[in-house]
């Protein structure tokens, strides 16, 4: 006998909690998961059970809409359940385009290159003419781009440049190379396969500096000096997020990384930007590297660069890139993941949502220094466009992180159908926010009101 087909309703345009949460799916959910699927994730997400969304609002299988301060680990740019991008789809099925490729020619993979590379600005004129790698994940732009600065290098005559310079704090993500690339300890402990070539350099952190050996905090003049150290002569590149997302939406000093570029440019190290998380218009800028006016030799892409599909993609000098030869994946440029990003980055462009992203972000900005006079325990709030962290401490003057505190804030607004990831930051004790660009001032708002009370909910306790 043939299924019924359940008829739904479109997906709320607001918050509205219609069971006691979690609900009994997502209780059911849960267990499946825990029964046949590994932890990976920390003790401090939320039991929410997706099932679909629109807009800014996300379902979960339960029926109850929250509002998605999260774009699905900062994926969803243009917003949940586009129709642009799901009338794409529903024709290409019906097409029977949906298949692979390989490295085989497609309609989409070299046109989606194409489109990448209108999209670099202007002023860096050696990248905008180089070529695009259309890969599956960010780990292998990672991976890529590293293997990449090595063997120009050597091609260039300089095989003793072999060495890849990180930060402290980095998240490049989680195969071999791009996990060891990262400077987060609990990621890559205890994982073996130590990889000596690549080396970390501290983070230029302002809020929580390092200190001299007679107790003196470092000063931004101190990092910058520190750029000296990196020994040059056996460097081939330097690889850095254009924030620290998982240490806690950290951002750079912009005359930091300005610094970091000259070096790089005299002493002949390639510049690697990691802009997995922050590219395609998340910052209020399409590059978040445009803050800084800093130009990357090679460029890292994903995430929002598809919003509901796989993709990624690494673009670079064309004088790196065209040379390489031995470059496939076989789901790199898949048929429907390159025409779904083709579409996603149209409407990006379109509807301009990165303008959209520094509006709002602007608004958010001014909100959580608001939020500051009220809260004690906030210590700190970060905002470049529509990524942030909201930093939880015990007080102000020690500084301490106060993780149990930030995931009874992260619970608390889950409860209220505010929807946020699991604290982030070295200490476990940073609020993400991370709104698709489509978010207006309004739903933005009523997130923030979400937030500032159950905060004041929380310091009560």
């Amino acid at each position: 006998m043939a299924q019924t087909v359940e008829t739904l309703a479109p997906v709320k345009q607001q918050i509205d909690i219609v069971t006691e949460l979690p609900g009994p799916r997502t209780l059911a959910l849960q267990r499946l998961s825990e029964d046949y699927e590994p932890v990976t994730f920390a003790h401090g997400q939320v039991p929410f059970g997706f099932r679909r969304g629109s807009g800014a609002f996300v379902e979960d299988v339960d029926g109850n809409t929250f509002l998605d301060f999260t774009s699905g680990v900062l994926v969803a740019n243009i917003g949940h359940g586009r129709s642009k991008v799901m009338e794409k789809i529903e024709q290409m099925a019906r097409d029977q385009e949906i298949t692979n490729s390989y490295n085989f020619l497609n309609p989409y993979r070299p046109a989606l290159a194409r489109l990448l590379m209108e999209t670099v600005p202007d002023y860096c004129a050696d990248l905008r003419v180089g070529k695009a790698f259309i890969l599956t994940t960010g780990s292998e732009t990672v991976e890529w781009a590293m293997a990449m600065a090595i063997r120009h290098q050597g091609q260039t005559g300089h095989p003793e440049k072999k060495r890849i310079v990180a930060f402290e704090g980095a998240f490049h993500g989680r195969t071999a190379g791009a996990r060891h690339a990262g400077g987060i300890e609990g990621v890559s402990a205890g994982y073996g396969m130590d990889i000596p070539d690549i080396v970390h350099t501290p983070f230029p952190d302002l809020y929580r500096p390092k200190q001299h050996a007679d107790g003196r905090a470092y000063t931004l003049q101190d990092y910058i000096a520190g750029i000296q150290g990196i020994d040059a002569g056996s460097t081939a590149a330097v690889i850095f997020e254009t924030y620290q997302g998982a240490a806690g939406s950290r951002m750079f000093p912009a005359e930091y990384l300005q610094a970091l570029a000259a070096w790089c440019k005299r002493n002949g190290v390639l510049l690697i930007v990691d802009e997995v998380q922050a590219s395609f218009g998340r910052t209020g800028k399409f590059y978040a590297f445009e803050h800084y006016e800093v130009q990357p030799d090679l460029l890292c892409l994903g995430k929002g660069i598809s919003g509901s599909v796989p993709l990624a993609a690494v673009i670079a000098r064309r004088e790196i890139i065209a040379s390489q030869g031995g470059m496939s994946s076989t789901w790199g440029g898949n048929i429907l993941s390159s025409a779904v990003a083709l579409e996603t980055i149209k409407v990006l462009i379109g509807e301009k949502l990165t303008e959209n992203a520094a509006r709002v972000g602007a608004f958010m900005e001014r909100r959580f220094r608001g939020m500051m006079d009220r809260h004690p325990t906030l210590g700190d709030s970060r905002q470049m466009g529509l990524v942030g962290g909201l930093e939880i401490v015990t007080d102000r003057a020690s500084k301490a992180p106060n993780p149990k505190a930030a995931e009874r804030v992260v619970m608390g607004c889950y409860r209220k159908g505010l929807l946020l990831i699991e604290p982030i930051g070295l200490g476990g004790n940073v609020i993400r926010i991370a709104p698709p660009l489509v978010i207006t001032e309004d739903q933005a708002g009523v997130g923030i009101d979400i937030l500032d009370g159950v905060m004041a909910q929380v310091e009560a306790e």
